[in-house]
């Protein structure tokens, strides 16, 4: 099995000691990113824009700041707190989204933490263009299932401002990070939170968009992820021997849930599609995107035509599980610690409605909706979006 290299903490107090301007600790944050073998994949596959994130974020700077600002000399609290962050990036292999409390999807900042997935889709494609190439115009009702931290079903509520979005997970604390987000993308008339098992709680419900980022990692990936997909929601990632125990439901009964020209998009992992229709009932296009490949299935039967867009990865090159490499990672799971609070610090800017980048969010703001029970308190029966009901929106 393969050891993941760890630094000395010697070299981290160096550091504090003998560095002084921003870029030195840019430069120092990479070398120790690619000297110690970091796995990159939870936003960025390029250690210089992880490491300027790490920095930047951490002294509350603006990613494309004036370039003569790097050769600015920072504080001794300031070195010790990027060093800190440094050493549980580099050491202990914690995603920079979970020491940030930061993460963007297209193009919209996310409060996370460890009680979700850290945003990675190649959905978010298919968001940016309104899926356009797949012929959606306009649709009035919209579904997310496994929503997580909310950040599809708050994209696509900004993609259609006039759509009403129900979101749906199993999981409680989930679903409280999803309120914390929704809050924040002041969404709550329009993104809807239920507690539910993928359709579980959605009796007579028909939708005219249909997403989902649901858990389809096999048994073979999960014993062999690299450590840093370990300190990510198990539940969130395993779905049964072959990744597909929990697609193969939505497959089964989403035409129960579609209207008649409803659009189903569901990612899943590289090639593994197994659709329960004979051969002839199945017709099958390709779209090429940036971050990996939508299949486009179109199925008859039933009450009329059910679309199908599996989104998948490059074989060969990890996507859609961002960037995981082909080599093999062994590693020892370690020991969970207690899930950080929603009143974890956040470092970040303001939500304007405009596409932002890291530095765009006020850390404020987000410490104000991720306050100590923001979410968990929420009323379960509640039918307005931003709380966890238990049913879809009317």
């Amino acid at each position: 099995m393969d050891e993941a290299v760890t630094l000395p903490q010697t070299l981290f107090q160096e550091a504090v000691a003998e560095l002084h301007s921003i870029r030195d600790f840019i430069r120092f944050t990479v070398s120790c990113l690619r000297s110690a073998d970091v796995h990159l994949g939870h936003g960025s596959e390029d250690a210089f824009a992880e490491a300027t994130a790490l920095v930047m974020q951490t002294l509350s700077l603006d990613w494309d700041a004036d370039a003569e600002i790097l050769d600015a000399r920072i504080l001794p609290s300031e070195r010790r707190r990027i060093v800190e962050l440094l050493e549980k990036r580099v050491n202990d292999r914690i995603p920079l989204a979970y020491l940030l409390n930061l993460a963007y999807f297209c193009g919209h900042p996310f409060y996370v933490d460890e009680r979700v997935l850290v945003p990675r889709s190649p959905i978010g494609e298919l968001i940016n263009e309104r899926f356009a190439t797949l012929g959606v115009s306009e649709p009035q009702r919209l579904l997310d299932l496994c929503t997580g931290s909310g950040c599809i079903a708050i994209a696509l509520a900004h993609a259609f401002p006039d759509a009403l979005v129900d979101a749906t997970d199993l999981s409680l604390d989930a679903l409280s990070v999803a309120a914390v987000n929704i809050e924040h993308h002041n969404l709550h008339e329009q993104v809807n939170l239920i507690e539910s098992d993928v359709f579980s709680k959605l009796p007579g419900q028909r939708y005219d968009l249909l997403v989902s980022n649901p858990p389809y990692v096999d048994a073979a990936d999960m014993a062999d992820l690299p450590v840093e997909y370990t300190h990510e929601p198990e539940l969130a990632l395993e779905a049964g021997p072959d990744g597909l125990s929990i697609t193969r439901r939505i497959l089964a009964e989403a035409a129960d849930y579609l209207t008649e020209n409803g659009l189903l998009v569901v990612e899943v992992l590289r090639d593994r599609v197994y659709v329960s229709s004979s051969p002839d009932r199945v017709n099958h296009s390709f779209l090429l995107y940036k971050k990996g490949i939508i299949k486009k299935i179109l199925i008859s039967g039933g009450s009329g035509q059910l679309l199908v867009g599996l989104a998948t990865g490059f074989p060969g090159r990890g996507f859609p599980m961002a960037g995981i490499r082909e080599r093999r990672f062994r590693c020892v799971r370690p020991e969970r610690g207690t899930v950080p609070p929603a009143s974890s610090p956040v470092q970040g800017g303001r939500v304007n409605g405009r596409q932002q980048h890291w530095s765009g969010v006020s850390r404020h703001d987000l410490r104000r909706v991720a306050r100590p029970g923001a979410g968990r308190d929420c009323g379960r029966g509640a039918a307005r979006s931003g709380t966890v009901g238990s049913g879809p929106a009317a």
